[in-house]
């Protein structure tokens, strides 16, 4: 036994396993997972992925540890060994061996061919979790491209945990290509309309308006309060809109509070996933869709800018509008205007606090908001625009 395989599902025990299996042999482990995965969970593609084994397998001793499910070219490295285990254990045992593993890594994804296994730090809301995961299961069973949720929220460590399919349906999201600006403002409609009948599930957070300008930041790394100097014009930016926000009447629907580029995927016409469910809010129609407008094209795996034009959140907010079938009113359009400035301020007002001095300021929300005040869909927004 010079040339061993240890095949099973993840979070079977295959890296204990082969750990253990090499300090009792002596032979050296190769964990096949950090040859494979390329950042962000991409897969190498299969020509490269079988030069690569080849490559290891070269050698005269080795335990070669892994399973990478569909992706995977298994004859390479069955080939090459004398000797094959295989731990073949339940998929709610593997599950729960996930979970308990992760109880250190408050980040921890795991994904298989067919698993994901998110986990939120302690402070989550216990509440809101299962009712946003119930809102994506309705949403799933209802045709909505939703991955599937395999568990109920589970306990772990100090936080929490849930596991659900691993769907990488389509490609990222670029909104230069066309159609899919459309595709993004009629899947947002989509998915305000098909939870219309469950809008009462117990748990569905409110989106509450902050009591003074700015909520808590979403990432420490922006302090607004020692970042202020210099700031002044973006915070009453935001709070004369914030002030025409708390007088909103337009009605409350389940909606995505982060519809961007980032948390989908698209397919030859329409959207192929959506995530980040935690996302799921109770709020006005018109604060839902003026969020999204304002940052829709935002993505991490492109070169796109996060900051669209006015001419760009406008043309959304039309196709979300012609997509519903019933224009919206005046006022509603307003609110729209506001909820779009307020998050194009807030963005702006976060990339102040990482770079106060400016030094990224060309197509920047900064410069955005600096050279064109706030939004204006037709009817006269209540915002004042800024000292210039």
């Amino acid at each position: 036994m010079q040339r061993v395989v240890v095949l099973g599902r993840g979070g079977a025990g295959k890296s204990t396993f082969a750990r253990e299996l090499g300090n009792t042999t002596g032979l050296p482990v190769i964990e096949l997972d950090q040859h494979f995965w390329q950042p962000g969970l991409i897969p190498l593609q299969r020509e490269r992925w079988r030069e690569i084994q080849q490559g290891l397998a070269k050698e005269q001793r080795w335990i070669m540890d892994g399973d990478v499910g569909k992706y995977d070219e298994l004859g390479v490295r069955l080939q090459a060994a004398d000797t094959v285990l295989v731990l073949d254990f339940s998929l709610l045992r593997c599950l729960v061996r996930a979970l308990r593993r992760s109880k250190e890594r408050m980040d921890f994804q795991l994904a298989t061919d067919k698993i994901f296994v998110k986990v939120w730090p302690g402070e989550a809301d216990p509440k809101a979790l299962p009712a946003q995961l119930q809102v994506q299961a309705v949403l799933g069973a209802c045709g909505f491209p939703a991955p599937r949720v395999l568990t109920e929220l589970l306990p772990l460590g100090p936080g929490w945990a849930a596991a659900m399919e691993y769907k990488r349906d389509g490609v990222p999201a670029d909104v230069r290509v066309p159609g899919v600006r459309r595709a993004m403002a009629v899947g947002l409609l989509q998915f305000v309309r098909l939870p219309e009948p469950y809008r009462d599930i117990e748990g569905v957070p409110y989106r509450l308006l902050p009591e003074r300008i700015w909520p808590r930041p979403h990432n420490v790394l922006f302090d607004f309060e020692a970042t202020a100097q210099g700031a002044r014009w973006i915070d009453e930016i935001a709070r004369t809109t914030l002030a025409a926000m708390r007088s909103a009447t337009s009605r409350i629907v389940v909606g995505h509070l982060d519809w961007s580029a980032k948390n989908m995927r698209m397919g030859p016409q329409s959207i192929a996933v959506v995530y980040d469910w935690d996302a799921v809010f109770l709020d006005r129609e018109t604060f839902v869709l003026g969020a999204a407008a304002a940052h829709f094209p935002m993505t991490w795996e492109l070169e796109v800018s996060g900051n669209p034009d006015a001419r760009d959140v406008m043309a959304f907010v039309q196709e979300y509008e012609e997509a519903r079938g019933t224009a919206f009113t005046c006022t509603e359009l307003q609110e729209v205007a506001a909820s779009a400035t307020y998050l194009r301020a807030y963005t702006a007002r976060c990339e102040h606090a990482g770079d106060p001095g400016g030094a990224g300021w060309n197509g920047s929300a900064r410069q955005s908001l600096k050279d064109n005040g706030p939004f204006r869909f037709g009817c006269e927004v209540r915002v004042a625009h800024p000292e210039r």
